[in-house]
């Protein structure tokens, strides 16, 4: 048993202990499954203040802002809040925000709420969250320190996938 032993057990220690804390962060990502009280999956009907931002050609895929929409997370500002239905149902929500306090102040909570993400590179202030129903990132401008953030559910992922697919079929070159 030598030093370099000593190191690699050390090492799989803290993977295993990241890897299990991980998997907590994931759990409450799925059983939030939207943001505030929009859940993923609800359907278009049930918004009575949506006003249509953007939409894809087939249709599909229509971006919503609301009229009455709350820009405050307790002290913090977003700047905008954009709802994606995918075929009538809730399926993303995209935040911003501008400045460096507002976006830090919602990793803060980000990181609060779900724990650390996963950074593929510690210098820049991209975090994504992986649940096993919802996906989620954060990432800000390196420059105006304006972020977005993403939050979506995986549970169209097969149909879109399938659509796209048929979608492309279709082309003519």
């Amino acid at each position: 048993f030598n030093i370099y032993s000593m190191k690699h057990l050390l090492v799989g220690f803290f993977l295993l202990v990241a890897v299990a804390s991980f998997s907590q962060d994931k759990k409450k990502l799925d059983e939030k499954n939207g943001f505030r009280d929009d859940i993923f999956g609800a359907p278009i009907e049930s918004y009575k203040t949506l006003v249509e931002v953007d939409k894809t050609k087939d249709g599909f895929q229509i971006l919503y802002r609301k009229t009455d929409e709350n820009f405050s997370l307790g002290i913090i500002e977003l700047s905008s809040v954009t709802y994606t239905f995918y075929k009538g149902k809730l399926d993303a929500i995209l935040l911003s925000t501008k400045g460096y306090t507002n976006s830090r102040g919602v990793l803060d909570i980000l990181i609060s709420n779900y724990g650390n993400g996963y950074q593929s590179n510690r210098y820049i202030e991209d975090y994504f969250w992986f649940g096993k129903k919802v996906v989620m990132s954060y990432s800000e401008n390196s420059l105006t320190n304006d972020a977005t953030i993403f939050i979506a559910t995986k549970e169209n992922d097969k149909e879109k996938e399938t659509d796209k697919k048929e979608s492309i079929k279709k082309v003519k070159i």
